[in-house]
């Protein structure tokens, strides 16, 4: 093995060791599942409230950013940076980037969704009256 290849594989290894150290980036790129806490001012509420709440942040949840092959941006900025100006491909990149910030924001509405209905069901609120 020449001596590049062992300095790459050993700093690849480095990098290895290090990476649970910094385990907040990674939560960040790859999510895990919490555990679900119900707050007590939640589980206080009524069946119709915890009803309204659910129904005010479903809209919250639809995504309007186009995909990446839809995005007439993209397309743009591809077109730009192959024939005039090259940085322009970071116009692609930061679609990409604001579509991630945009599903984080989705996964906590609907992780905020799924403890509403939890409390839901520990109060029976499918059950008539």
């Amino acid at each position: 093995m020449s001596g590049r290849t062992a300095g790459l594989c050993s700093w690849i290894f480095g990098l290895a060791l290090i990476a649970p150290a910094g385990a907040g980036a990674a939560d960040l790129l790859y999510p895990r599942p919490q555990p679900i806490s119900l707050p007590a001012a939640d589980q206080e509420k009524s069946c119709v409230r915890l009803d309204r709440e659910i129904a005010a942040l479903l809209p919250l949840t639809y995504s309007y950013q186009p995909g990446f092959y839809d995005d007439p941006r993209t397309g743009a900025a591809i077109w730009v940076g192959t024939l005039y100006f090259p940085p322009a491909y970071a116009l692609a990149a930061y679609s990409q980037v604001e579509s991630y910030r945009e599903g984080a924001r989705i996964r906590d509405v609907r992780q905020r969704i799924e403890v509403l209905r939890g409390i839901k069901a520990r109060k029976r609120c499918f059950e008539p009256y």
